[in-house]
């Protein structure tokens, strides 16, 4: 039997932590160590040898859970009392149920304070659980109903580019709690903000999607361009900053759910995409008016982006080079169009 624990603590953000743990047999303990204020008792239910792997991560005001396992599994716990847990089931083989509702992946589950869970798992499960306090929630227009406790909605089309988005960004948070510093990640407490903003926003993007709201066209045309308008220039002065979509909508007097259906009528795309796309963008526009005064890396920390391999590679998609390679041609660009210094001509004695 073998359990192996990191933890990594950003050193910019004391209060900021990342632990991942594995285990090559069945170890309940550990299991429930790795997980945040929730005893969970676990029941293995299948004869086998159990592989599991899990993580959990510390934000500044949200903690996150993730979770897979080989074998299936029956779980039950009390959830915390005074935070919203929001999850998502993103891949099982089968079936599975969750406080009496049969299942399959990926879906949304929710539970509000206070309630249980009781769930069987399927065989080769992954999961992922997000913990956040209602007041976070409520002011961009998600309501979430007391007591509610159990899945949400069956997979869609919708569900399973959310999947994709939640574990590029998982994958991420796995980075950074290697052992080994990745250098392509050399602002980790500056990564650990932007994750945090981008699992907010996807985790309540997500739920607020499957909410009533009004219907299309309630909202004038001229009025959606001027929120619209205001919301892009508020993400364009913020770029450097963790931009969270929900802080966005505060800052409009928007709910969500008007904010997302405004950006897909004027830019045909989500506020988030935008913002992604927004900053890419950008630091293509710094990285060609560099003129050799600057790198890759300070350009990159500009534009809110902290993950450079992941960086380098979309920017290489997106222009058909690298980064590195724009930032050369600005340079040789700059020597080329620099006036050479003029010839005094000394008069002949």
């Amino acid at each position: 039997m073998k359990a192996s624990y990191t933890q990594t603590h950003p050193s910019a953000v004391p209060d900021t932590a990342v632990m991942t743990a594995s285990v090559d047999s069945f170890e309940p303990q550990t299991m429930e160590e790795a997980l945040s204020q929730t005893t969970v008792e676990h029941l293995q239910l299948a004869k086998g040898r159990f592989l599991g792997q899990m993580m959990h991560a510390r934000f500044t005001t949200s903690m996150l859970d993730w979770g897979s396992y080989n074998l299936p599994l029956l779980a039950t716990a009390g959830m915390p009392t005074d935070e919203v847990t929001l999850g998502f089931i993103l891949a099982s083989d089968g079936e599975s149920l969750m406080n009496g509702k049969s299942f399959t992946a990926p879906t949304f589950a929710l539970f509000t304070e206070g309630t249980e869970l009781n769930y069987r798992l399927a065989a080769n499960t992954q999961w992922m659980a997000l913990q956040v306090e209602r007041d976070l929630l409520e002011p961009v227009g998600l309501s979430l109903q007391q007591g509610f406790a159990g899945p949400l909605a069956e997979p869609s089309r919708d569900n399973l580019q959310l999947r994709r988005d939640l574990q590029d960004a998982l994958a991420v948070l796995r980075n950074i709690s290697s052992r080994r510093p990745d250098p392509g990640i050399p602002d980790p407490a500056g990564c650990m903000k932007q994750l945090e903003a981008c699992f907010l926003d996807l985790m309540a993007s997500a739920f607020a999607s499957g909410q009533p709201g009004p219907a299309p066209g309630t909202r004038h045309r001229s009025e959606t361009i001027r929120l619209v308008r205001e919301a892009t220039d508020f993400i364009m002065s913020h770029m450097a900053e963790p931009v969270r979509i929900g802080s966005l909508c505060c800052e409009m007097g928007c709910d969500l759910k008007s904010l997302e259906r405004a950006f897909h009528s004027v830019h045909g795309m989500a506020p988030r995409q935008f913002l992604t796309v927004s900053r890419i963008n950008k630091a293509r526009q710094l990285l060609l008016q560099s003129n050799g005064r600057n790198d890759v890396t300070n350009i990159a920390s500009a534009c809110g982006i902290h993950h450079l391999g992941r960086f380098s590679q979309a920017y290489h998609s997106w222009f058909g080079e690298r980064p590195s390679e724009t930032l050369s041609r600005s340079r040789l660009s700059c020597k080329a169009t620099r006036p050479e210094p003029k010839r005094i001509r000394h008069p002949r004695s």
